[in-house]
This record gives C-alpha cells, structure tokens and sequence, in this order.
C-alpha cells in the first residue's frame, strides 16, 4: 500500500507469502493490528521482511505476530521500519528472527515498546 491515509490493516492471517506479508509506504495514520505473518520470503531469490514500513508517519504497529519457523530463515526481518519513518508506535508485537535480525528500525520518534523478538 502506498500513498494511503486513515486505514486499518486488521485481523489478517498471511501464510508462506512471495515477499512481505505487509507492506506500507508514504502513508499516515494507519492502524495494523492483529494480523499474523507466517514464513514469508517463499521462494524468491530476494529476502524480504515480514513486515515492511517505509516513510511512515503516525501509525500504530500492535498485537502482530510475524515469524519465519523454518531452520534456515528466508525473511530478513521481522519488523523493517526504514526511510522518514516518524512518530510512529510499535508495541506488544511477537517478532521472530529473521537472517539479519527481529527488529530494525529507522526515523526519528518512534516508540518502540513491549514487543516479544525471538
């Protein structure tokens, strides 16, 4: 989703998807809760995260879970929030490890709280 304002991404289930199970950029004031992101990346000769935010601005990030339970991950994060990313809330999430790591999170302002990275 690119370029959107004042939208939910919510209660979704996302299975062995081709690259991120979410992705978002250029957009304010979304909402992506409840959802859960299982083995992303499948099968591409490129790595993703799971969850993908670029250039967001006050959004809320809550109650996802994201993880990649094969032996060798494929996902490269969990969670990537990357580019002007601001203001933004990520709490109580369950992140799993991806090849370079659970959470990475980039921009300025971001409360980043209470999530679980395993």
């Amino acid at each position: 989703m690119n370029g959107a304002e004042t939208v939910a991404i919510t209660g979704n289930t996302m299975v062995e998807t081709q690259a991120q199970g979410i992705y978002v950029s250029g957009s304010r004031y979304v909402t992506i809760t409840g959802n859960s992101i299982v083995r992303p990346s499948k099968n591409t000769d490129e790595h993703h995260a799971g969850m993908l935010l670029d250039s967001i601005r006050d959004c809320l990030i809550s109650s996802n879970i994201v993880i990649d339970d094969r032996s060798v991950p494929e996902m490269t994060y969990g969670l990537q929030m990357t580019g002007d990313s601001r203001d933004n809330i990520v709490t109580n999430n369950r992140i799993g490890k991806g090849r370079d790591g659970g959470l990475d999170i980039s921009g300025r302002d971001n409360n980043v709280d209470d999530n679980m990275v395993r």
